[in-house]
C-alpha cells in the first residue's frame, strides 16, 4: 500500500490544552478505577463481619454512622447519622448571703 503525500499545511493540530485536560482525565479515570476496586473489597470485609457476627444492622453513635446489610444482594448500606447534641451545662449561680 502507498504511503499517503503529505501536503504543507494540512499537519494536524496539536492543542496542549485540549491534550493536557485529556490526559488529566485519564489519570481521574485511572484513579476512580483503583478507588472502586478499594471499595469493593472494603464492602465485601464488612459484609463477611456482619455475616459472622449474624447481624442485620449494626450503629455506632460515637462514630455517627448506621450499617444495614441487605439480605439476598450481598450488599452493604452505610450512612451517616446525626450525633446526640449535647445540651450545654449553664453554670449555677449562687445565692448571695
Amino acid at each position: 500500500m502507498k504511503k499517503q503525500t503529505q501536503i504543507p499545511g494540512t499537519e494536524r493540530v496539536v492543542d496542549a490544552e485540549l491534550s493536557a485536560a485529556a490526559e488529566h482525565l485519564q489519570s481521574v479515570r485511572a484513579e476512580h478505577m483503583e478507588l472502586s476496586e478499594q471499595e469493593t473489597a472494603a464492602a465485601n470485609a464488612l459484609i463477611a463481619h456482619m455475616i459472622e457476627r449474624k447481624l442485620d444492622s449494626y450503629v455506632d453513635e460515637d462514630l455517627g454512622i448506621r450499617v444495614a446489610l441487605v439480605r439476598g444482594e450481598d450488599r452493604v448500606s452505610v450512612r451517616k447519622i446525626a450525633k446526640p447534641k449535647e445540651e450545654p451545662v449553664e453554670p449555677v449561680a449562687e445565692a448571695a448571703e
